[in-house]
C-alpha cells in the first residue's frame, strides 16, 4: 500500500513539472480557442512585472513553479530513491539546494475560464542571479556547477548572457540577515562618529591653526604616497620630523598612525579627514596586542573604502570610523 501511495505521488510530481516545462517553453496554443504568451523577467522590467504577476496569482486557481539550478545531486550518495523516508530526501535534496545556485525561476498562474471551458496560464521566467550588490556583502558569493546540468541548459538554448548581466540579484536568508546586520553595525559606527565630531567646532584660533596644520601635513603624506606608488613606503614632508606620526601598512593598505595626540585634537584631526581628503579615512582599531591604534588610512577608491568599512565591522576590531 505504502508502495503504490509513493509511485502516485512520484507520478504526480513529474507529471506537473513535465507539464510546466511544457507550457514555459511552447508557443502553441492551450486549446484552440485560448493562447499565452510566455514573459521572461530580467532587472530591467522586474518591478513592473512583480506587480502584474501578483495580481495573476491573486485570481488564479492554482500556481506552478519551476527551478533551473547549476546542478541537481551534489553527490552520487545523494541521489534520492523511490524507497526514501520523506525526511531523508528531504535532506538530500536541502544538501544539493545549498551548494548549487538557481538562475531560474518559472511561476505560471492557472485560471479557468468556464466560458471557453480552458485554464488561461500566465508563464513567467525569472532570470536570477547571486550577485553582489552591496559593498556589506563580504567575500564574493560561491557555489558548485554540475556539467550535465550546464549542458542540458545550453541545449535547451537558455541564455546565460542575460541570467549572468541582466538576472535580478538575490539573496538567502542567512545572507540577508548577515548583510542587515553589517549595515547596521556600519550605520552606527558612522552615526557616532559624525555626532562625536559635531561635538568638536572650531570655536578657538588654537583649533582652527592646528586643522590648518593637520590638513597641510596629510596632503603632503598623501601626495607623497601618489608621487612613491612603485617605490618603497618612504615620506619626508613635515609630517615624518614628528614622533607623532608613523607610516605603516593597515590591512594591506598605507597608513599614518597618530600618536601622541588628545581626544580633542583626534577629533580635529578626523574631522579634516572627513571634510577634505575623499581617499583618507580616520580609523580606530586594535593592534596585536590590544592596543587602541589611531589611524590615517589610504584608499584608492569608494569600493576600496567600502571594504575597508566592511572589515572594520567583520574584524569587530575596529573602535570607530569616520568616513
Amino acid at each position: 500500500m505504502q508502495m503504490k501511495k509513493l509511485t502516485k505521488i512520484r507520478a504526480f510530481s513529474l507529471s506537473c513539472s513535465a507539464l510546466f516545462r511544457t507550457l514555459t517553453t511552447s508557443s502553441s496554443p492551450l486549446t484552440p480557442t485560448s493562447s499565452f504568451s510566455l514573459k521572461n523577467v530580467t532587472k530591467s522590467n522586474f518591478e513592473q512585472t512583480l506587480a502584474d504577476l501578483a495580481d495573476h496569482v491573486k485570481a488564479a486557481d492554482f500556481v506552478a513553479v519551476d527551478l533551473e539550478m547549476t546542478g541537481v545531486t551534489s553527490s552520487p550518495w545523494r541521489e534520492s530513491f523511490e524507497f526514501d523516508r520523506y525526511d531523508v530526501r528531504y535532506l538530500k535534496v536541502k544538501d544539493s539546494a545549498e551548494k548549487f545556485a538557481v538562475v531560474q525561476f518559472g511561476v505560471c498562474p492557472f485560471r479557468w475560464d468556464p466560458l471557453k471551458l480552458a485554464f488561461v496560464a500566465h508563464p513567467h521566467n525569472f532570470y536570477i542571479f547571486p550577485r553582489q550588490e552591496l559593498a556589506a556583502d563580504g567575500p564574493s558569493y560561491e557555489f558548485l556547477c554540475q556539467t550535465t546540468s550546464i549542458d542540458f541548459l545550453a541545449r535547451y538554448q537558455f541564455d546565460f548572457n542575460a541570467c549572468i548581466r541582466e538576472g535580478v540579484s538575490y539573496l538567502s536568508r542567512r545572507q540577508e540577515h548577515e548583510a542587515l546586520s553589517r549595515l547596521a553595525s556600519m550605520y552606527r559606527m558612522e552615526r557616532s562618529n559624525v555626532e562625536e565630531v559635531r561635538d568638536s567646532p572650531l570655536i578657538n584660533i588654537s583649533d582652527v591653526l592646528f586643522s590648518e596644520r593637520m590638513k597641510i601635513c596629510l596632503n603632503e603624506w598623501r601626495d607623497g604616497l601618489l608621487r612613491n606608488r612603485n617605490a618603497d613606503l618612504q615620506f619626508s614632508g613635515k609630517a615624518a620630523d614628528s614622533e607623532q606620526f608613523e607610516t605603516i601598512f593597515f590591512n594591506m593598505r598605507p597608513a599614518l598612525k597618530l600618536n601622541g595626540f588628545t581626544s580633542h585634537q583626534l577629533r580635529l584631526i578626523g574631522l579634516v579627514t572627513k571634510k577634505h581628503f575623499k581617499d583618507l579615512a580616520y580609523v580606530r582599531a586594535f593592534d596585536e596586542g590590544a592596543i587602541l591604534q589611531k589611524l590615517i588610512v589610504y584608499t584608492e577608491s569608494e569600493s576600496d573604502r567600502n571594504n575597508l568599512m566592511f572589515f572594520m565591522c567583520s574584524a569587530g576590531g575596529g573602535e570607530g570610523w569616520v568616513p
